[in-house]
């Protein structure tokens, strides 16, 4: 074979894994250089919606107090949705709607035979 070495599943693996790895190093490190500075721009770090906070995907996600309000809840209703969606399909409970998006709960909810009973809000 001229002294080359066929690489092996693992140590492609191991390759790959390091690649990535110095991709999330370099990325950290743009990240860390630009946090004062959106794209290199004199552009406030600052939440545009709240202006208290550096704007980042936590402080959107949970933390800002403005869309906590309303964007936070309406989300949450969402999920709490499908899962009612969900446990009516698992529970025998006859829906008006075929897929969980369009599903709008009710107060109450009565399984067949009246065996189960779910609640919202």
């Amino acid at each position: 074979m001229n002294g080359f070495i066929m690489p092996t599943k693992m140590t492609m693996m191991m390759i790959l894994l390091l690649l990535l790895l110095m991709m999330m190093v370099i990325i950290t490190i743009i990240i860390i250089i630009n946090t004062t500075k959106i794209l290199n721009t004199e552009t406030d770090s600052k939440c545009r919606v709240c202006q208290k906070f550096d704007e980042t995907i936590d402080h959107i996600i949970s933390a800002c107090s403005i869309l906590a309000k309303e964007q936070h809840i309406k989300r949450h209703d969402r999920v709490c949705a499908q899962l009612h969606f969900n446990i009516c399909k698992e529970t025998g409970v006859q829906l008006d709607k075929k897929h969980w998006y369009e599903h709008v709960p009710e107060s109450v909810e009565t399984g067949q035979g009246g065996n189960v009973t779910i609640l919202w809000n």
